[in-house]
């Protein structure tokens, strides 16, 4: 079994496990005895493959945000931690625009219900980037 790189390999592997799931679930009932021990065993292996990306990459997936103000139905500030490779506010910045920032809906209609970012700032803490993000509901 080829070995994890990335997020995105896990991210395909964990979709293959399910097709491969669904699969052998409709078409259990028309295949041989050895054909399926073959194809579990072969989700297994997979599976094996992503628990063990999962321990070996345990910090990554450690979910620290935390709602600061909590505006009910509009919104909240939640204050969030940046990965801890990131060493420069540019980086930290950048890193929030493309991972966290949610666009204002375009909408011709007064009222969409989706949410967006209304502002947010990064700051550093003992070495770390953390942003404190507003997200707004358009309505």
């Amino acid at each position: 079994m080829e070995k994890l790189r990335s997020l995105k390999d896990l991210y395909n592997r964990e979709a293959t496990i399910t097709i491969y799931q669904k699969l052998l679930a409709e078409k259990r009932a028309n295949m041989d005895k050895q054909s399926i021990a073959h194809i579990e065993e072969f989700i297994d292996q997979m599976k094996v493959s992503v628990r063990a990306y999962y321990r070996q990459h345990k910090a990554d997936f450690e979910n620290d945000r935390r709602v600061i103000h909590d505006y009910g139905i509009d919104g909240a500030i939640v204050l969030i931690p940046l990965p801890k490779n990131l060493t420069t506010e540019g980086m930290a910045r950048e890193y929030f625009e493309e991972n966290e920032y949610m666009d204002r809906p375009n909408s011709p209609y007064d009222c969409t219900g989706e949410i967006f970012t209304e502002w947010y700032k990064i700051i550093e803490r003992n070495g770390r980037f953390y942003a404190y993000h507003s997200i707004g509901r358009d309505c």
